[in-house]
């Protein structure tokens, strides 16, 4: 009996054992600890996660944050450096045995400036060759990048310890020159324009030659153009001619003007590439030193015995100098016989000036005895005899007209005119002790024409 009750409760237990099930731990995950917040710098991040399962993956849904690897205790990723100017989120989703955990990364706006007041206005390269320079900061790793356009070569960049150097050599190119340069870092864009003066590489950039021109003339080129520089002459038109000195120099002469019009022509130094480095302007008139001379009516205002000014001609003659350097005119004087004034001819400008200049001495009808100077007649309250000796008016020739007009030159303002004054002492000054006064007026004179 008792056997039967043991056989009876071992099958109750094993059947109580056989219907026991056999229960697997619940899969977990968590976040411990993550990198949430970068600069616009960006870079490597971290997220700590504690998890039972045996494998884990990981994902992003934006582009610049890119997961690297996932792992049962942390999942690694890489932030892009931004350029954007405000601040962006991506959400990073990690996943282990059925579970999910998301991680939002933010990442902060590009910060760009730069530190010099010059950009509003620019900047301007010494002609001699050189460099400027302005600082910048950002949130950002890389360095802004500096942009010149392609046809302004001329003009380089550098970026050195938070500083961007825009460099040029010396400018020998014949004119100013400028471009607009731009400096950018993601969103954020600076331009400003950049310029160089041009150095002068000759004295003179414009000639002119009378009609009938007798010697060439010389363009100095400037200490800027160095002996190592290699250049050359060339001209636009076979009535001139342009060479290269031994010492240096360019000699430009030019064939007789018979077109009977005013002619103009170049000529170009150019380097050894053949690019021109300077022009100079050649202009030669349809007049010459010979045009001036002749008999001429003058027409002016006089001063009569009253002190009124009153109408009056005269015929003048204006006569060659033995070595062509000018002229003179010989007005003639109802008391002093002829008036002798000497002209000045400038073969530059082919034009004849009349300045201050000593005539004679002598006694003359009255009595008067004196010193007798051409003065320039200024036509104003302030009037002064001590006055610079190139003070006058230049004579004008018009070979359209055959006419010679009257010009001030520039030396005083508001010159009208010569009147012919007596000093008592050999040079004129404004003592009064040493006025005697005026013995004639040759005011407001029209255009000179030719006597027949």
């Amino acid at each position: 009996m008792k056997r039967i009750l043991y056989i009876i409760l071992a099958g109750i237990l094993l059947l109580a054992v056989s219907c026991v099930k056999e229960e697997t731990p619940e899969t977990y995950l968590q976040i411990l600890q993550s990198d949430v917040n970068f600069t616009a710098a960006g870079g490597p991040g971290e997220i700590l996660i504690s998890t039972n399962a045996s494998e884990v993956s990981a994902s992003s849904d934006k582009s610049w944050l890119t997961v690297s690897t996932a792992g049962t205790e942390s999942v690694q990723f890489t932030v892009e450096e931004s350029g954007e100017a405000f601040s962006r989120i991506a959400n990073v989703t990690i996943s282990a045995g059925g579970q999910s955990q998301e991680v939002s990364i933010s990442q902060m706006g590009l910060i760009f400036t730069v530190s010099s007041d010059e950009i509003a206005s620019g900047f301007e390269i010494d002609p001699e060759g050189g460099s400027v320079s302005f600082g910048f900061s950002t949130s950002g790793i890389s360095d802004p990048t500096v942009t010149i356009p392609e046809a302004d070569s001329w003009l380089e960049s550098s970026i050195q310890d938070g500083q961007v150097i825009l460099s040029a050599d010396i400018n020998l190119s014949g004119s100013d020159r400028s471009t607009t340069v731009s400096v950018g870092f993601g969103w954020k864009t600076f331009e400003f324009p950049v310029s160089q003066s041009d150095l002068p590489i000759l004295e003179q950039t414009e000639l002119t030659f009378s009609m009938d021109v007798l010697d060439a003339k010389f363009v100095s080129v400037t200490e800027y153009v160095g002996s190592d520089v290699v250049w050359s002459v060339s001209t636009d038109d076979e009535w001139i001619t342009a060479e290269k000195t031994a010492d240096g120099q360019i000699s430009v002469s030019v064939t007789e003007n018979t077109t009977g019009e005013v002619r103009t022509g170049e000529v170009r130094m150019t380097d050894a590439e053949g690019n021109v480095m300077e022009t100079i302007t050649v202009t030669q008139r349809n007049y010459g030193y010979s045009s001036f001379a002749g008999n001429w009516v003058l027409s002016y205002m006089d001063v009569d015995s009253d002190g009124y000014f009153v109408a009056a001609s005269a015929t003048v003659s204006i006569v060659e100098n033995n070595d062509r350097s000018g002229y003179y005119m010989y007005i003639p004087d109802p008391s002093l016989g002829t008036s002798r004034v000497a002209l000045s001819y400038d073969d530059t400008e082919s034009t004849l000036s009349w300045t201050k200049q000593y005539m004679m001495s002598g006694s003359f009808e009255g009595g008067i005895t004196g010193y007798f100077w051409w003065m320039p007649y200024v036509n104003s309250a302030d009037y002064s005899f001590d006055m610079p000796d190139n003070a006058g008016m230049d004579l004008l020739y018009d070979p359209a007209g055959d006419t010679i007009s009257f010009e001030n030159n520039g030396v005083l303002s508001d010159v009208i005119g010569f009147w012919l004054y007596i000093f008592t002492s050999e040079t004129p000054s404004d003592d009064q002790d040493d006025q005697l006064g005026y013995w004639s007026f040759i005011v407001n004179m029209d255009p000179m024409t030719r006597a027949e």
